[in-house]
């Protein structure tokens, strides 16, 4: 892999040429109704313009939604959404949404009950048809989070450990939640994924504490979490890993990081009552296995494109 260089757009990696162009200016989408609802019903408006590189391939977009959570994976005419972010965040995530082109869901994935990564799953349902909810099979008693999961006209889906879903010429194998549920707090059963599509691959963890990192040796609490990925049959080797929890001192372990080798990681964070997010501890134990890394409350949102034999990274700022 070639070394990483330093542009407007941030990273670029093996393969292209930096393409030095800010991402479309979109406008406000319409929301979406069923016919029942509006005899002119009608899905949200194509962008005139789009984020950088709309060639074909795997596009992820880390959306900068604040103190939340959401990530857009779009391949081949396909969308997932991988979390909604808190409350407040609809505006962001949908002029993301526009922006790459997405007209419908394929899946909204709801890592967790923690309202921080499901705060927008309903409002995002209005404007945008959604045709199956992936969750983790915990039955959460607290009815925001119902309400988030209950997406009018779409599919359940509770996934675990080593389900496969293929999309276009991409697939994603789920890590986390384990076969066997923890049902204690939101983050060990949280939903964790592996996104493939060629010779490229990332990481993708949500309010999972990945890591639950325990001093030098870390992976070791929390029900051993990362323990049991690392030592699971999936391989974990990839270029990108989105780091969980916002940045907690107890995510990407030591032995998550060594056995993925992941060359940049991101974490999606923004203004929270815990200033000390995302902690130093994990910020170190990123540099000293020579990470990059980039946060969404320093650079905005990021995205990355791949064609299946490399990446580029951009970012807003």
């Amino acid at each position: 892999m070639a070394a990483f260089t330093i542009s407007w757009l941030l990273l670029s990696g093996c393969i292209g040429e930096e393409q030095n162009k800010k991402p479309g200016q979109s406008p406000e989408v319409t929301p979406y109704r069923t016919a029942s609802e509006s005899p002119q019903a009608k899905q949200p408006d194509k962008p005139k313009e789009t984020v950088p590189d709309a060639k074909p391939g795997l596009k992820i977009y880390f959306i900068d939604v604040g103190f939340g959570d959401s990530t857009l994976i779009v391949s081949d005419g396909h969308a997932i959404l991988f979390d909604a972010g808190n409350d407040s965040s609809s505006p962001a995530i949908r002029k993301m949404l526009t922006a790459a082109g997405v007209q419908k869901l394929d899946v909204l994935a709801l890592s967790s009950n923690a309202p921080e990564h499901t705060g927008s799953a309903r409002a995002i349902s209005v404007y945008y048809l959604v045709e199956t909810v992936w969750h983790n099979g915990v039955n959460y008693s607290n009815a925001a989070y119902r309400d988030a999961l209950s997406v009018p006209g779409a599919k359940q889906v509770a996934v675990e450990y080593g389900d496969i879903f293929d999309f276009g010429k991409g697939k994603i194998t789920i890590l986390n939640p384990q076969k066997s549920r923890y049902l204690l707090s939101s983050g060990p059963d949280s939903i964790a994924m592996k996104v493939e599509y060629g010779d490229f691959c990332a990481l993708l963890f949500s309010d999972s504490e990945g890591g639950a990192a325990s001093g030098s040796d870390a992976g070791t609490v929390a029900g051993g979490l990362d323990a049991k990925i690392t030592s699971g049959p999936v391989g974990i080797a990839c270029q990108v890993i989105k780091v969980g929890n916002h940045g907690s001192g107890n995510s990407a372990s030591f032995q998550l990081l060594e056995r993925a080798k992941p060359q940049i990681a991101i974490i999606s964070v923004g203004p929270n009552k815990d200033a000390r997010l995302p902690a130093n501890a994990l910020i170190e134990r990123l540099k000293l296995k020579g990470i990059s890394v980039l946060r969404t409350d320093e650079v905005g949102s990021v995205w990355l494109s791949t064609a299946g034999n490399g990446y580029e990274i951009y970012s807003d700022r």
